[in-house]
């Protein structure tokens, strides 16, 4: 995945929505890129996403963003999982070395809890628990900018993400 500076100066980000939904289980992927040194209005984010069926914007979704949210120096690994029953969610950081260029996820969502690990987590792994979704979700992954028309480096904005699939 890479933003690219058009001809006209604007950048083009990018997304990808799975046609298929997946349901409980264990995922996982491994992403190679500038996670350490993530520019502050990029994000990547890999979540999973209610269909409308499932709920409106804003609440089921469980997910992973590389993102720093316009600020320099904040946390670059960003956990959440959105409440089922109504709009809200809740939400871990992480900071990483920034000379990190390689991480592996693996997400285990079961009925009433959600687990992330990573092997970027020497202290465990984070999780949430109760009023989660609890129905199939659609995979999405998307690389854009945050709130801002540019990104602030002219570093590298370009991800590799390796799904390994349900586990």
């Amino acid at each position: 995945m890479k933003i690219t500076q058009l001809q006209d100066g604007r950048f083009a980000c990018v997304e990808l929505e799975s046609l298929r939904q997946f349901g409980f289980g264990r995922y996982a992927f491994e992403v190679r890129g500038p996670i350490g040194a993530i520019d502050p209005n990029v994000v990547l984010g890999v979540f999973l996403y209610p269909p409308k069926d499932v709920g409106p914007d804003g609440t089921n979704e469980i997910d992973v963003e590389l993102a720093r949210w316009g600020i320099s120096d904040g946390p670059q690994v960003n956990y959440t999982a959105w409440y089922r029953s109504h709009k809200g969610n809740r939400h871990s950081t992480m900071r990483v070395p920034s000379g990190l260029d390689d991480a592996s996820f693996e997400l285990n969502w079961q009925p009433e809890e959600v687990d992330w690990d990573s092997s970027l987590q020497a202290d465990g792994k984070v999780g949430f628990r109760k009023d989660l979704a609890e129905k199939p979700q659609t995979l999405v992954i998307n690389l854009w900018l945050y709130k801002r028309p540019r990104p602030v480096s002219q570093g590298k904005l370009e991800f590799l993400i390796k799904f390994r699939g349900p586990l």
